[in-house]
């Protein structure tokens, strides 16, 4: 009797943790597209501009370079961007990522450009530079380099109420 009730405690926890596991993944595959990418700094411009290499997977080589630009972006945005070579470590503009409350602005800021318009992303922008890419299983890998407005974008965030001013510090 006794090793019934073990069994079936077991049972509906093994069930509870597994659909858990389940909501969590569905959770978090909203923002995997925000945060599935590689970039890395390789210059600074004028004007507060970041130059970044950008390497995104995409079926198509349009699409992946329209992802790469705006994955630039939410790189800026979301994780910051670690120091390589002379560049220093540019902090995320956002750090918190995207929560509940900010959900809805950073789906249409970060909207993928289709043939009609794109998202707001795209006006900070300044520039795109040497791209390649190379066949695979499930399509390109695409490297670009792009040229972010780290400064007006992070003016921006600002304005918005996404982010914190640093004026506080001065």
């Amino acid at each position: 009797m006794g090793n019934r009730y073990i069994r079936l405690i077991s049972m509906f926890v093994g069930l509870f943790l597994a659909v858990q596991l389940n909501a969590q993944n569905k959770n978090s595959d909203n923002q995997t597209d925000y945060y599935n990418y590689e970039v890395e700094q390789i210059g600074i411009g004028q004007d507060g501009t970041k130059l970044l290499l950008v390497w995104v997977d995409a079926k198509k080589v349009d699409e992946g370079i329209e992802l790469a630009k705006r994955n630039a972006v939410a790189a800026c945005l979301f994780k910051g961007i670690q120091a390589s070579g002379q560049s220093e470590k540019i902090p995320a503009i956002v750090p918190q990522g995207i929560t509940s409350e900010n959900q809805e602005f950073f789906d249409d800021f970060l909207q993928l450009k289709d043939k009609k318009s794109g998202g707001k992303y795209l006006r900070f922008i300044t520039k795109t530079g040497s791209q390649y890419q190379e066949k695979n299983k499930k399509g390109y890998r695409i490297s670009l380099e792009v040229q972010v407005s780290y400064n007006d974008l992070r003016d921006y965030m600002i304005s918005q109420g996404m982010a914190k001013s640093l004026n506080f510090l001065f």
